[in-house]
Formats: C-alpha cells, structure tokens, sequence
C-alpha cells in the first residue's frame, strides 16, 4: 500500500469549493482502496469537514506562519500569487515529510506546486500538480481574474518535465497542447470524482437550477433573464433553485424582487444529502457561465438533468458526449430550455454514463499512484544515522516521527541531510504504513519485523544524519 501527500490551502478546504470536492473524493477513494493519505495546508483549519477520516493535517507551527495582509500583496497582484503562502506550505511540508515516506504528491494551486519544485522533491516522489485554472485553458473567452504575468507563470509550469500537470479531461488536454504548440508537456488526465451527490429516491422533480456564485465570469444575469422570458412567454412562473455562497444570497434576493419572481428557493454552502437533494428536486439546470477551466457543477447537474450552457462559450466541449448535455443559443435559449422541461429523460442512459466516468476516474488516479519515480537508489549500505539505528534495532519496527523526535531534540531537520536519504536508501528497509504513522526497519537474521517501538537512546542533535 502506499502513502500520499495532498496539499491544500485553508481558503479551498471547504466541502462546498471545488478543490474540496476533488480533496473528498481522492481521500474517500484512497482510503476505500487501502493506501493511506495526509492533508497539507498554509494554516490551521477553522472546520475540519474530513474529521470522522482521522487523518494527519500537517500545518505550519503558529510562531513561523506567515500572516496574508495588503502589504503581502506591494508587489504581487490580487489573488495572485502569494510568497508568504509558499512559506507556509514549505514548513508544513517539511514536517510531513519527517513523518512519512510518500510515493506521490498532489498539489492545488501554484505556491504548493512551486515549494515541491523548488525543493526538488520530484527526484524522489512523483509530484503532480493541478495548478491551472479557466484563463490558462481557454484565454481567447478572456474571463481570467489574475493578471496576464500569472498566467505565464502557470504556462511555464507546464513545461516543467519534472512535475506531472493534472487536466479534468482528454479535450482540456488536447487543448492545450494545440495552444502551447507542443506535445511536449507533462500532462495526465485526472477526472475529478462524483462527491457529494449520491442519489436520494423519490424526489418530485421542480425547478430551474442554477449553481454558482453571483459575478460576471458565471454570467448570473443570464440566468434571471431566462426566468423572465419563460414567464412573460409561456405564462409561467418556474420555480428558481439557487445553490450558492452564503455572502451571495442578498445579491439573489434582490435580482429576485427586481423581476418580480416569487417562486423560488436559495441554499448556501450546503453538502451531503442537503445539496444533493436541492440538485436532484429541480427538473433542469441551467449554467450559463463565460469561462471554466472544467465545471464541476455542470458534471453534478447533468447526472440528474438535462443541463443547458450557451455555445457562445465553448468552455463546455468536455461534457458533450453526456446525453444531458443541451448547448443552445441566447436568443433561443429560453425556448430550449422549456422544452427540455417538459420532455422525459431516459434515466437508465444517464446511470451508464456516469457509471463509466467514476470508473475512468478511480482508474486514472490509481494509474497516476502507481506512476512511482525512478530514484538513483545506493548500491553500497548506507552511511546515514536512521540505517545505523535500525540496523542496531534489527527485527523491530521503528516509527519514523519518533526517531526523529528522539534523534533530533532541536528539530532541526535539513531536506537534503535528513529527509532525502531516506529515499536514496528506501530499499535497505523496510516501510510500513498505518492511517497515522509510518514505520521503518530492517527484518532480523530470520526475516521477521515486530511491530514495537525500537528503545531509541537520545544522543547529541546533529545538523545531518551522516556519519
């Protein structure tokens, strides 16, 4: 079994933000298929909606944590990228990796991703990065909330051929290729998971959904005008389900009274059964968005409705082989929209469809564990403090937090010193993995390991474990 590293920041580790959805179902997946993972971030977590998994959070200790003010921003841009988080994630990532033994990291956003590269883990773990987003993918939509240097930034990255970059789908890939101009990325296709919306039975389906926060980039106006024509047209009065951000709502209310609709419900940051009930209770969605790198939500509505986009943004060309994919334009869009309100959706096709994508899903991350990194292992014994020990320690498993707790009272861990020869010389030991620690050992004179804690004296603290 082995052990993986996701690296999150605080701001997305919510159930409800897509990188929460995607940290979800990597961990339920992973979990389910016996490895075991950690979850890293840039700050203490206010709700640990992962709690129940009892899993390790590694977090920056509060005495080095870089605070996120203004002035951190002097010479960056809004939303941009943030130094001070890349020093966050470089402690916090420090002390995982004095825990455990990892095969595989997977980073968020492009601080985590940057750390890992500037710290060269990837000549000992694979790393991989989801450090994109909408403007990266589809810059001639022009809907992009950072500046154009974050951007170049983030298309550098890409051809980083050390670092694997993660993309939802094979046409995102394709893409992209076509607008670098080169087959030469490092790019793998990782769809993300179904989380948080199992099928709840015997729900009365009403309703024109919509998903997303009130802004331009999701283009919201264009959902109220669409309620407004069907009315003023069809003389009726649909009912509006609204799945949004708690800070939203008051912004719906009042496009509500504005066009004088009365007939409709808001929810705000909800998951589990809550959310999924209000998706599975309306009877179409509607997603008129200018620009997403994916779209999440469109992938939770089409696998319980007819879902319809605007071609005038063809963002959407992931999900047009889904057979509740409807593309229309503007100006008929209200028209299509009714239509599909009163026709039958054959359910059955739908449930094969999504059949086959979760499976592609778990395949794909299961591929990208397994796509382990070539390590230039030594061919004579080793010479580091952690061997000596265990060799001194023959037939016992040792904790690895513990050993270095013990051997480094300070602790004063050095990446190259203490943490990269670990696996240099991974295959002189033994590792074993549980939720919570990893344990390290050399199998005794008969091949046997027992699982107790090796007596461990302490000694003075040195600056490496070389001997």
């Amino acid at each position: 079994m082995k052990r993986i590293a996701f690296i999150i920041n605080v701001k997305n580790f919510k159930p409800s933000s897509g990188h929460g959805i995607f940290m979800l179902g990597v961990v339920e997946t992973l979990l389910n298929k016996g490895h075991f993972i950690d979850i890293i971030t840039d700050g203490p977590i206010e709700d640990n909606f992962l709690e129940h998994y009892n899993l390790n959070i590694y977090t920056p200790e509060a005495k080095f944590r870089q605070g996120y003010t203004n002035h951190n921003y002097v010479f960056q841009f809004d939303d941009g990228f943030c130094f001070e988080k890349s020093i966050n994630y470089r402690f916090s990532l420090t002390k995982a990796l004095s825990n455990h033994i990892y095969d595989l990291i997977i980073c968020n956003d492009v601080e985590s991703a940057f750390v890992c590269h500037q710290m060269e883990l990837y000549k000992y773990i694979h790393v991989a990065s989801y450090a994109h987003e909408c403007a990266s993918i589809n810059p001639e939509l022009k809907e992009g909330v950072f500046r154009e240097c974050y951007y170049t930034l983030i298309d550098k990255m890409m051809f980083w051929p050390e670092m694997t970059t993660l993309i939802q789908t094979e046409q995102n890939k394709q893409k992209l290729i076509s607008r670098l101009n080169s087959s030469q990325l490092n790019l793998y296709v990782q769809p993300y998971p179904l989380t948080d919306s199992n099928t709840v039975y015997s729900l009365e389906q009403e309703g024109l959904l919509y998903i997303g926060r009130f802004e331009d980039r999701k283009n919201t106006v264009e959902y109220f005008r669409v309620l407004k024509e069907i009315k003023d047209k069809y003389n009726v009065e649909l009912k509006a389900n609204v799945l949004t951000r708690t800070s939203h709502v008051e912004k719906f209310k009042k496009c509500f009274a504005e066009i004088n609709h009365t007939n409709y419900q808001i929810k705000s940051d909800v998951v589990g059964e809550e959310k999924s009930r209000l998706i599975q209770s309306s009877k179409v969605a509607f997603m008129p968005y200018k620009n997403e790198s994916f779209g999440i939500a469109v992938l939770e509505a089409l696998r319980f409705m007819p879902t319809v986009v605007l071609n005038k943004y063809d963002w959407h060309y992931n999900f047009s082989n889904f057979s509740n994919y409807i593309s229309a334009d503007a100006a008929e869009v209200s028209d299509v929209i009714w239509s599909a309100y009163n026709k039958k959706v054959d359910n059955e096709v739908t449930i094969s469809e999504f059949a086959e994508y979760q499976k592609n899903y778990e395949d794909s991350l299961l591929t990208l564990l397994n796509n382990t990194v070539k390590i230039p292992t030594s061919k004579t014994e080793p010479r580091i403090r952690l061997y000596s020990t265990l060799k001194s320690n023959k037939g016992k498993w040792m904790s690895l937090e513990n050993f270095f707790e013990t051997m480094n009272e300070k602790k004063v861990i050095y990446l190259a010193g203490d943490i990269i020869p670990m696996y240099i010389h991974k295959e002189w030991m033994k590792i074993y993995h549980t939720k919570n620690q990893t344990y390290v050992g050399i199998p005794d004179d008969s091949g046997n390991l027992i699982h107790s804690e090796s007596n461990v004296q302490k000694e003075e603290v040195f600056s490496n474990f070389f001997e």
